[in-house]
């Protein structure tokens, strides 16, 4: 009988450790690799199945049966193209990848994640990010890691905030903090160099994570004087403050001079954006739906509403300007949910147990579903998978740990462990 459950734990352990380093290797080489984090999903999925002997109805709480039931309606919001009530389509497999996300947080919530497996492999990938990204600034001119440079840059600054809230953590040892605050530097580096102007907004949530993360009320107040005036010195590096000076010009330009600012970055987003704006007062309800987008741009083009350069674009470089055309109001009221029920479900989650480590699953939520918030306001962030990817697994992976973190606290309060 000893050896039976010996044998069990032993497999235990091994599903838990294969687990783990599915996660560090997911956070790792997301952004400096060009496909390695599809390696990390496997190697997760792999743990998943193994893992099903393990299953305990118990692990299952509230809060993960509302996560699986988002993440299926994100499936299908996703893979619905609103062209008729049952139009489904196949491309970005976003249906089977929200599906098979379900199945990762049932599993990973019965197996455990630990939060170094995260801020580790967080740590890890922005130092590796930063140093691709030095190396294709001096060889390519704009960092834009294996994807594209808006999300490379702005996936790297989420990843700089994280490090910087664990090391403004009382949770970790000050070794420990002040290698998340040296590796995290080099997620601002990868922010930096790919000149992702939408992902710079994302340090104005420095005050939030301050307020939230120190109680003291005098040095919370002092940490908030220094740093708003560090955010807009941040404008101030050569790299940033040419990217913005540019904006203005084009900003400025567009409206004096339409004709001649129309294909420039800001330029062409104005007109996209006001095209988007346009076409979704036509129908507010459920929008053009995907087949009919086109047509309606080339109409706004014949009727001399839009210019035609804004055929060059496959979206309206703004999420919920994109919802609003593609989809209408039903698509702008679900990408405001896709921003907040993560940070609903980590706070629920975390509430049970209010201390610096659940304080840092939520903080990190935050930092993620609003920097996805700030960069959907240029950019539609969700056209390209490894938007999806970080989106859906990092969800995943904060509310395995924040639960794992829970049964554990659990444990010692009824002298279990």
């Amino acid at each position: 009988m000893n050896l039976i459950l010996q044998d069990k734990n032993i497999y235990r352990n091994f599903v838990f450790i294969l687990a783990n380093i599915s996660v560090f290797l997911f956070f790792a080489l997301l952004l400096p690799t060009k496909s390695g984090h599809s390696i990390a999903i496997i190697a997760g999925l792999t743990a998943c199945i193994l893992s099903i002997p393990l299953w305990e109805k118990n692990k299952i709480t509230k809060e993960i049966k509302l996560a699986c039931f988002f993440l299926l309606f994100l499936g299908l919001f996703w893979s619905h193209t609103f062209n008729d009530i049952f139009s489904i389509s196949l491309k970005g497999d976003y249906l089977l990848r929200y599906l098979i996300g379900t199945f990762f947080l049932i599993s990973f919530t019965n197996i455990g994640i630990h939060k170094k497996s995260i801020t580790y492999g967080i740590a890890i990938g922005a130092v590796l990010s930063g140093l691709v990204a030095i190396y294709q600034s001096q060889t390519i001119g704009r960092a834009e890691g294996f994807t594209n440079a808006v999300r490379f840059g702005n996936i790297g600054m989420m990843m700089f905030l994280i490090c910087l809230t664990a090391s403004l953590s009382k949770y970790f040892s000050n070794k420990e903090r002040i290698f998340y605050l040296i590796t995290g530097i080099f997620g601002l580096i990868t922010s930096i160099l790919s000149l992702s102007r939408g992902g710079w907004l994302i340090l104005l949530i420095i005050p939030t994570i301050l307020l939230l993360l120190i109680k003291n009320r005098k040095i919370k107040i002092l940490s908030l004087v220094i740093s708003i005036p560090l955010i807009f010195a941040f404008a101030s590096v050569p790299p940033v403050e040419k990217r913005i000076d540019q904006a203005k010009d084009e900003v400025i330009g567009y409206i004096n001079n339409r004709d001649n600012y129309i294909e420039t970055s800001i330029g062409a987003r104005l007109e996209q954006w006001k095209t988007a704006f346009l076409m979704g007062l036509e129908k507010p309800l459920s929008g053009w739906g995907d087949q009919e987008l086109k047509n309606g741009k080339v109409q706004f083009i014949e009727q001399g509403i839009s210019d035609p350069s804004i055929m060059n674009y496959h979206h309206a470089h703004n999420d919920f300007l994109e919802q609003w055309a593609r989809r209408g109001i039903i698509g702008v009221f679900t990408l405001i949910i896709i921003y907040t029920a993560p940070i609903y479900l980590l706070r629920s989650s975390t509430k049970k147990i209010n201390d610096q480590e659940s304080r840092f699953f939520i903080i990190a939520g935050i930092i993620i579903y609003f920097g996805y918030f700030i960069s959907g306001l240029t950019s539609v962030f969700f056209t390209f998978v490894i938007s999806h990817n970080f989106y859906l697994f990092s969800f995943i992976f904060l509310l395995s740990a924040s639960e794992y973190k829970n049964s554990i606290h659990l444990k010692k309060i009824h002298g279990n462990s």
